[in-house]
């Protein structure tokens, strides 16, 4: 069967878009990372994770152990938005359908589940709180994510 076959037939089945079976996860993943121009190259990979592993599976601490099993694990860039960024940058987009509450609870137990998981050493922080757009947040993150992405490969070597 196909994999886009595999993946509407999940899709259709699931209580909801993003909760699909692990292992349809991790052969998505293969099949982006192999069919990329550079396979060894380095991926950044957003909305992760996703919001089905508060309520089925695979939980954050199983879609992480997904990413780690097909890839060298470098570390996480992890967004925390302030209340009043999010309704700059995300509710304004949205149309002010999306609840602070629910991202507040969600990202704090995606940053609990990951410091467990991993150790700070591998996590870089990036607070969003006084840029004025998505843009101008997209733009800090990167910042972070290039600062991070030096950085790694030096206490890797130290180690």
């Amino acid at each position: 069967m196909r994999f886009e076959d595999k993946l509407s037939r999940a899709a259709f089945t699931a209580d909801a878009p993003d909760t699909v079976p692990a292992s349809l996860w991790k052969e998505l993943f293969e099949e982006a990372l192999q069919a990329s121009a550079n396979p060894m190259g380095s991926f950044l990979v957003t909305n992760f994770p996703t919001s089905c592993c508060l309520t089925s599976t695979p939980t954050i601490r199983d879609q992480f152990s997904m990413l780690e099993s097909i890839s060298t694990f470098m570390g996480i860039v992890h967004v925390t938005l302030s209340e009043a960024a999010y309704t700059r940058c995300v509710a304004a987009k949205a149309g002010d359908t999306v609840d602070f509450a629910a991202y507040s609870s969600f990202e704090g137990q995606v940053k609990n589940a990951t410091l467990v998981q991993f150790g700070a050493d591998k996590i870089k922080e990036c607070v969003i709180d006084q840029e004025k757009s998505a843009e101008d947040a997209a733009r800090a993150v990167a910042a972070d994510f290039l600062a991070f992405q030096e950085r790694v490969p030096k206490q890797q070597a130290r180690k």
